[in-house]
């Protein structure tokens, strides 16, 4: 595999102002294709520790790739640093400054002069253009080594290297491996838990040599299988798969790295499904991962926030002695909610939420993290309590993916 270092640079990483995804972005993809990521390495916007960590991987890489300082402002000090190193003059390209001019145009601006230092690119670099932005990336082929520049912001690097990078990259490496990537996506169940019912596996796994990783998320497992393009390995992999099917379906989300709001807006359109949420302790979560797949308006009806008790009352329409009885965070007001929700917006299936995220507001008998879901159609109810734990944000967002992933799971199950 071909030895690969990830540069990213900015001050802003250092000082924990910015949180540094673009690394792992970089290196999944990257590790797909086939290169070996050996180092990744952080360093600030000073041109003398882009130089030195340029002399050292150089002569180490055969692909090197910057993400950051490309911008116009005083410290995007990558392009220049790169131009000097390699002995690259930077050239004025007027198609990229005619470019960011339109961009500005088009917001009804004009592009201010400073602007223009992202028109110029060393000399004989290879320019990937960037459509969502004014930054473009480049590549500068020297020796044996390959080394991009992309900009630091985390969509547009994104949009360049699907659209740009990556095909460069399997043209110019012609000698690349790629690996095959499966994914399986849990829920519903602890990742010790899942590690043993897999553990039959793990004999024909090292022989075969195919990596395993465990990732968790709240709410939810991804299991990953990397394996080259073997048919013993894809046996292996299919073979793990169908059990899964078989004997993980209760807990089995999908076979492929999709996220949940993506699976279940594809089953909601291919049943043709209405639903709607009636949220307490999400306070507008769960919506907000539902509409983030394009085309939710279809069979998104909308959301009731009823984070107050007077807001179940009065618009929820769940008595005030129910509360009064049972507590809001209980089966009898969540199933409440979730059943009314359907009447009122006249959805086919509602999602209800009701619990205690914290840090307070716990009692003896209700721990901080308990939480109750309720999932209705017209004649079907279903509802069960889960203890997450004491971190609030984390606790909104397992409420949320658990209601996803059960969602998909009654469907799957064709319980719903």
């Amino acid at each position: 595999m071909m030895n690969t270092w990830i540069v990213n640079i900015g001050n802003e990483l250092l000082n924990g102002h910015t949180v540094n995804t673009n690394a792992a972005y970089l290196s999944e993809q990257l590790h797909k294709l086939g290169f070996d990521v050996s180092k990744i390495v952080c360093i600030k916007d000073k041109p003398e520790d882009i130089t030195n960590i340029l002399n050292e991987a150089t002569h180490q890489c055969s692909l090197i790739i910057i993400s950051g300082g490309l911008g116009p402002t005083l410290d995007d000090l990558t392009r220049k640093s790169l131009s000097e190193f390699f002995h690259r003059p930077l050239i004025f390209h007027e198609d990229l400054w005619n470019e960011i001019q339109q961009k500005f145009s088009f917001r009804k601006m004009k592009a201010p002069e400073i602007n223009k230092v992202q028109a110029y690119m060393p000399q004989s670099a290879m320019i990937f253009k960037n459509t969502i932005g004014t930054a473009a990336g480049f590549a500068i082929i020297d020796k044996q080594c390959c080394t991009i520049s992309l900009p630091g912001v985390p969509f547009e690097l994104k949009h360049i290297f699907e659209q740009e990078v990556k095909p460069f990259l399997r043209a110019y490496f012609k000698q690349l491996n790629p690996l095959q990537v499966n994914t399986l996506l849990f829920s519903l169940i602890t990742e010790s838990e899942l590690a043993e019912k897999l553990s039959a596996f793990e004999e024909e796994l090292s022989k075969h040599n195919v990596k395993t990783a465990f990732l968790p998320q709240p709410g939810l497992i991804k299991v990953k299988f990397y394996q080259q393009h073997n048919s013993e390995e894809v046996e292996l992999v299919n073979k793990i798969k169908q059990f899964a099917k078989t004997y993980l379906s209760d807990f089995l989300i999908f076979d492929e790295d999709v996220s949940l709001p993506e699976i279940l807006h594809n089953m909601m359109i291919t049943k043709n499904d209405s639903l709607c949420t009636a949220e307490s302790c999400t306070g507008g979560y769960l919506a907000n991962q539902i509409i983030s797949t394009p085309g939710s308006s279809k069979y998104f009806k909308g959301s009731i926030i009823a984070y107050s008790n007077e807001i179940k009352q009065n618009i929820l329409q769940v008595p005030a002695e129910l509360i009064k009885q049972h507590g809001a965070v209980s089966r009898q007001v969540v199933e409440c909610m979730a059943r009314n929700a359907l009447n009122i917006l006249n959805a086919d299936i509602a999602i209800a939420t009701s619990g205690i995220a914290g840090p307070d507001g716990a009692t003896e008998s209700k721990p901080v993290g308990t939480t109750w879901i309720a999932i209705a159609r017209k004649k079907y109810m279903w509802a069960e309590q889960f203890i997450f734990g004491n971190d609030r944000f984390s606790n909104i967002q397992r409420t949320s993916n658990t209601a996803l992933a059960k969602l998909i799971l009654l469907l799957n199950n064709k319980a719903l």
